[in-house]
C-alpha cells in the first residue's frame, strides 16, 4: 500500500485496516527535549545568537531515511517552537544591535 502524506514522504508499508490514517510525523519524527526548548527561550533573552542557532536546528533539522528520502527530525509541534525561538532571537538580536548603535 502506498500513501502520500502531508509531510511529502512516500511510505510503502503494510498498514492494518484498523488504522485509517498513517501519520508519518509520529513514526519518523523525534520529540525534542523540554530542556532544549527551554534553553532556546532562555538564550533568546540572554544570548540571542545561541537562541537563533537552537531555533534554527529545531526548525530545519532533517535526516535521511534508508530509502533516500529526507524528513524533518523533530515533530511539527517542536518545529513550530523552533520557528518561534528563531523569530524571537532575530528580533532580540536586531534590537540589541540597534540600541547599541544609538
Amino acid at each position: 500500500m502506498r500513501l502520500i502524506l502531508d509531510t511529502n514522504v512516500l511510505v510503502s508499508a503494510n498498514i492494518p485496516r484498523s488504522y485509517p490514517y498513517f501519520i508519518v510525523d509520529r513514526v519518523f519524527a523525534e520529540k525534542a527535549g523540554k530542556r532544549l526548548i527551554i534553553a532556546g527561550y532562555f538564550f533568546v533573552l540572554f544570548g540571542a545568537v545561541v537562541g537563533i542557532i537552537i531555533g534554527w536546528s529545531l526548525y530545519k533539522s532533517k535526516k535521511t531515511l534508508p530509502n533516500g528520502q529526507s524528513v524533518f527530525v523533530y515533530r511539527n509541534e517542536d518545529r513550530m517552537q523552533g520557528s518561534r525561538i528563531l523569530l524571537m532571537g532575530t528580533i532580540v538580536l536586531v534590537l540589541a544591535i540597534t540600541l547599541r548603535l544609538i
